[in-house]
């Protein structure tokens, strides 16, 4: 009996425990596999076998489904084989522990491997199940989501008015919710359709926001995609050369990422490009590559446009045998994409309740608008009347107003300025498993997490100093400060960064000035003019600070060898808030340090001036009273 239980015992000790540490790094790894979904297919298959393996040793069901599906999503990717079987799988998986999350997304996953191999009808089903799963468990991200992927849909079958409501209606939702990373994918399909639909310029537009967006948020892949829209866009304008310069910085992303698919609509594009300038012989290397690398990954659309390009540039280049080849295989494949049975099945496929169904969706989400507008309106009006009552004891009605417009000014600029860069800290903290990352990984991520945390320290900063001198009206506490104590403080604080930009900090400022001033505003106006100068300059170049007597007065001088300003931005430098900026390196800004550096000079009996020069670079004088 007791050799029994001692056996017991020791099997027990022997199989695998399923404990919330083993669930959730599980969990970490299947999100860091979702996050190398735009960058690099490669990793997230790696990192989701990893996740796989665990969670199947464990007999943790969940963390196997979510593994199957983006490791089926990355081989689709690459253009390996495999991927159908392993998303059966999954759905088998959270079918049978009954996760209808899991199920959808699954669902969804199937539908996109469907939609790229032509099975239209089969992906429209799909996405159809996803959408109503989404409905039943009232996610509301799941469901504008699938709005999204049933726009592409109804595009690729040339049905571009319903697919533009679809479009719309997922951008409506993502802008209401400052849905960042995906607003950018929703900005794109609303400009592809305006293209379809012949409205280029206002396509541009958006495609431009998109890629600004994209850059920002350092997507890689979604920057090729900004790319190639943006190239496709200049085409259908007529101007072949600046399409040409987009397409090719989109072949360098895709190439790089091994990310084939896309790279064979890039290839197309160019090849589209080439014929337009009547370069016939370049467009059919570009169209046979894209034609090539299609079939290789099997993705028959892709496929389909490369052969009818490279039909039309082997024909115009009088290469008659080959030309013929490529229009036989062209009509081939149009027949399979486009037959008369599969017309009439996505044509079915959307019926008249559906189409009521979406109008209902943007009729509920109006209304969800309008009724947020009241209860905000009535929160703000509410906050303003405490404001008013504790101010109106102790202020005159004046001092009331000047302090009701900070504080709407102030929450303006805490909701702007810091969901943004937090928003962007806390995804990256997210990734921050260590035993999957590779040490390069690990370098990348270092550097992001530093610039984020750099970002928002020094606007949170700037907000809570320029509020503490609001709350406390204009007094300034002033004194005899030595200026080149100042910026010699400023200079090595700052020049961390400059260093790692390969900026030059060139400090020349009279050790004798003393200025009168409040030291506190010195330090923010010193500091704020410094990192603004490191941010516009690029790699090499120099930034020159230093001082000079003129009318009774001391002047500070910063001047850099930047990317300079328009006239236009030059004019509203000091008057508009929240303006997104981004430095030569990639480093994101809200526009707000220069208005707080204007007011802090007003406040200390100063005046600023500015010049700009549009590729030469920016000079700021600061004015100070002599100490």
């Amino acid at each position: 009996m007791k050799h029994a239980v001692l056996l017991l015992l020791l099997l027990g000790l022997a199989s695998p425990v399923m404990s919330q540490i083993d669930i959730a790094r599980i969990d970490s790894m299947n999100t860091r596999a979702n996050s190398f979904r735009g960058t690099l297919p490669d990793s997230m298959i790696a990192i989701a076998q990893r996740a796989h393996d665990q969670a199947k040793r464990i007999g943790y069901r969940k963390g196997q489904g979510d593994a199957l599906r983006w490791i089926a999503l990355g081989k689709n990717l690459t253009g390996q084989p495999g991927s159908e079987e392993l998303l059966d799988e999954s759905y088998a998986i959270f079918t049978s522990i009954n996760d209808p999350a899991g199920l959808a997304s699954t669902l969804n996953a199937m539908a996109t491997v469907t939609f790229y191999r032509g099975a239209y009808d089969l992906a429209g089903e799909r996405w159809h199940e996803a959408l109503e799963t989404y409905r039943q468990i009232g996610d509301s991200i799941g469901i504008t989501n699938m709005w999204n992927n049933l726009g592409n849909l109804h595009r690729a079958m040339g049905q571009n008015e319903i697919a533009l409501t679809y479009h719309q209606q997922a951008l409506a939702y993502r802008e209401k919710k400052t849905d960042t990373l995906n607003l950018a994918g929703s900005l794109n399909n609303v400009a592809n359709l305006l293209n379809e639909l012949e409205r280029h310029d206002e396509a541009l537009r958006f495609h431009e926001r998109a890629l600004t967006m994209n850059e920002a948020i350092g997507n890689r892949r979604s920057i090729g995609n900004s790319m190639m829209n943006l190239g496709s866009t200049h085409l259908r304008r007529g101007d072949a050369t600046l399409a040409l310069e987009y397409y090719q910085k989109a072949a360098e992303i895709r190439e790089s990422m091994n990310d084939f698919r896309s790279l064979s609509g890039v290839y197309s594009g160019m090849a589209d490009a080439y014929l337009s300038l009547g370069q016939a012989q370049k467009a059919a290397e570009y169209a046979t590559d894209a034609y090539e690398m299609a079939m290789r990954v099997n993705t028959p659309r892709e496929a389909n446009d490369a052969s009818r390009f490279a039909y039309r540039a082997y024909k115009d280049a009088e290469d008659a045998a080959t030309a013929l080849r490529y229009l036989e295989i062209h009509k081939s494949l149009s027949d399979s994409l486009l037959s008369i049975d599969r017309q009439r099945a996505i044509a079915n496929l959307e019926s008249v309740a559906e189409l009521n169904r979406v109008q209902e969706e943007v009729n509920a989400l109006e209304t969800e608008k309008f009724y947020s507008r009241i209860i905000f309106s009535i929160i703000i009006v509410s906050l303003i009347g405490a404001v008013t009552a504790l101010v109106y004891i102790r202020r005159s009605q004046q001092e009331l107003q000047r302090l009701g417009a900070m504080k709407d000014r102030m929450f303006s600029i805490l909701s702007h300025d810091l969901r943004s860069p937090l928003t962007s800290l806390h995804s990256l903290i997210e990734l921050l498993d260590m035993d999957a990352l590779t040490p390069d990984e690990w370098a990348s991520l270092k550097s992001s997490l530093l610039r984020q945390f750099s970002v928002t320290d020094e606007t949170l900063r700037d907000v809570l100093l320029w509020a503490k001198g609001q709350f406390e009206g204009e007094k300034s506490r002033q004194q005899s400060v030595n200026l080149n104590e100042a910026v010699a403080s400023n200079v090595e604080l700052v020049n961390l960064i400059a260093i790692r930009k390969n900026v030059t900090i060139q400090s020349n400022v009279d050790s004798k000035v003393m200025v009168t001033v409040d030291r506190d505003h010195l330090m923010a106006i010193i500091r704020n003019l410094l990192t603004n100068a490191v941010k516009f300059t690029p790699s090499g170049k120099s930034i020159i600070i230093k001082s000079e007597t003129l009318n009774g007065n001391h002047v500070l001088i910063v001047k850099d060898e930047g990317i300079g300003m328009s006239k236009e931005k030059l004019d509203r430098l000091f008057t508009t808030s929240g303006q997104f900026t981004q430095g030569t390196a990639g480093e994101s800004g809200s526009g707000l340090g220069l208005i707080f550096v204007s007011e802090l000079v007003k406040r200390n009996n100063g005046t600023i001036h500015v010049e700009s020069t549009p590729g030469v670079g920016s000079m700021f004088r600061v004015s100070f009273q002599k100490g």
